[in-house]
């Protein structure tokens, strides 16, 4: 009979530890990143009043006869679900969405957390906001770059940090040059540039399309048609050169030039008939020059064949545009040594075909180092036609990018998915500064409770394996959100609701006992 009361016993102090269990669940339900945790029991010893029996010859076998001591605490598990993501809109504020614990240290040895409010102290570390705790990562050097495969160290804001200038190397364009453009037409573009001492430098860039000389005019009289140059000199030889007939021709005569025996043909409407002018050698002194990119003004005079061409009109002949663009190159507050023009030609199908880049030298003024090369990137730039593409095409030759930059000093930070703590500075860079270390375990739920949201290793959760975010199963890091308690009141309820019975039925079995008890020692009245 003493079993019973012992064994109601067992259960009352197994109840009193799964409430234990559920109050704090419940007491926690708002602490960042709780882990809510929960107790199951297990029988206790048996006492065998008779051993099992074998069945023999006609005599069937028999179970073991036991009597249960009671009931004891089977293990306290820890709930490992994601909780929910709460959104405070501080960027200190990081969640870790997936697995992975935060790596803080004391000054003397490594914990681990899933509370992620950080902020700095008065040198600059950032630290755990709940316990001060410095969290651990790796620190970047002065160019951004950052090593994890060394042991993680403590992570340091380095307020008023600067970055140091950087001469530009390269300077990038891209846009369109519209093929239609009139020989002579202009574009400029411009872009900054630094020197090696983070001064600003304006280089402008004029390009103009390609002009090989002044147009020429002349005459063509029906009887004898003549060209004649309106003024100069020209020296160079019409040979390679084309001709087309301008639109204010009302017939749209045809054309051709033989170069063998250098002789210009005219077809027109007027009479179906061919007239072949003198040869250049005969025109010498008329015109011996090579047309630019424009047009030629002949006026028709003499009497027409055809009575529909009895009022005379101005022809037009002109010379096809170069696809070709020369630019100068200009740099404020600096001295150009060498690279400061070129030109640019274009395949058929609107690529380039040569002079895709260029170098320029120059002297930058107030002491920065002389001499600076920087390379001009024209490569991402074409000639299209705007009559045949969308009207984008037309030209729009700009600036893209350009390398280097002027001093800047630390002025705020921010952390990405993966962890990196990015400095934004004075000159509108971005730098990385460093980047927060993620501990992973084989058997998490394996990990001693330490208080304060905090976690150290034990013999049965393995050795903290510490990387970066998003690798090797580590869940990615959410700024601006702190993940909340999972700790579920619904469940934590109903779990209160049943210990509570099983704590007042272990109770009944106690007092239940003890009035056996009673009646017997009334007995011995």
């Amino acid at each position: 009979m003493m079993r019973s009361m012992y064994a109601g016993v067992s259960g009352l102090k197994a109840h009193q530890t799964r409430m234990d269990i559920v109050g704090n669940n419940i007491a926690n339900v708002n602490t960042t990143g709780y882990k809510a945790s929960r107790a199951t029991f297990k029988e206790m010893i048996s006492q065998t009043l008779q051993g099992a029996k074998a069945a023999q010859d006609n005599r069937g076998g028999m179970n073991p006869q036991q009597v249960g001591l009671g009931v004891m605490l089977g293990s306290i598990d820890t709930d490992l679900t994601q909780g929910n993501l709460q959104s405070t809109g501080r960027g200190d504020d990081l969640a870790i969405a997936g697995n992975g614990y935060f790596v803080v240290n004391d000054g003397s040895q490594n914990y681990y957390t899933r509370a992620g409010a950080l902020t700095t102290d008065n040198q600059g570390n950032l630290v755990n906001s709940s316990n001060g705790y410095i969290m651990q990562g790796w620190m970047a050097d002065d160019y951004g770059n950052i090593n994890t495969s060394g042991e993680p160290e403590g992570l340091l804001i380095p307020v008023g940090a600067t970055m140091s200038p950087q001469a530009t190397a390269n300077a990038y364009f891209q846009g369109n040059f519209d093929s239609n453009t009139a020989g002579g037409t202009n574009w400029t573009s411009t872009i900054n540039i630094f020197d090696s001492l983070g001064e600003m430098h304006t280089v402008t860039v004029d390009f103009t399309r390609q002009v090989q000389s002044p147009p020429t005019t002349g005459t063509i009289d029906f009887g004898a048609w003549t060209l004649q140059a309106d003024a100069g000199s020209p020296d160079a030889d019409l040979n390679g050169i084309t001709f087309a007939f301008g639109a204010d021709t009302d017939t749209g005569p045809a054309y051709s030039y033989d170069p063998d025996s250098k002789t210009f043909t005219f077809t027109g409407d007027w009479d179906g008939s061919s007239v072949a002018a003198p040869t250049i050698a005969q025109l010498e002194g008329f015109i011996n020059g090579q047309l630019g990119a424009g047009s030629v003004t002949l006026t028709t005079t003499g009497t027409y064949d055809a009575a529909d061409l009895a009022d005379a009109d101005d022809l037009k002949m002109s010379a096809p545009a170069d696809n070709r663009w020369n630019y100068t190159v200009d740099v404020s507050d600096g001295s150009i040594n060498s690279g400061g023009s070129g030109s640019i030609s274009f395949n058929p199908d609107g690529t380039i075909s040569s002079g895709g880049t260029s170098n320029i030298n120059f002297d930058p003024a107030g002491g920065a180092a002389a001499g600076q090369e920087v390379t001009l990137d024209f490569s991402e730039i074409t000639q299209s036609s705007a009559s045949t593409k969308e009207e984008e095409n037309k030209t729009s030759v700009t600036k893209k990018r350009a390398d280097g930059h002027s001093m800047g000093s630390l002025q705020s930070y921010s952390i990405n998915s993966a962890g990196e703590l990015i400095g934004g500075f004075s000159n509108g860079l971005k730098r990385k500064l460093g980047q927060l270390a993620i501990s992973s375990f084989t058997n998490p739920a394996g990990l001693t409770r330490e208080g304060g949201s905090l976690y150290s290793e034990s013999q049965n959760s393995g050795m903290a394996q510490i990387g970066t975010a998003s690798t090797l199963g580590r869940g990615k890091i959410v700024a601006g959100n702190l993940e909340m308690s999972n700790a579920n009141l619904s469940d934590q309820f109903t779990d209160m609701i049943t210990t509570q019975r099983g704590f007042q039925a272990n109770s009944k079995i106690i007092t239940t006992t003890d009035e056996m008890l009673q009646e017997l020692v009334n007995l011995k009245r």
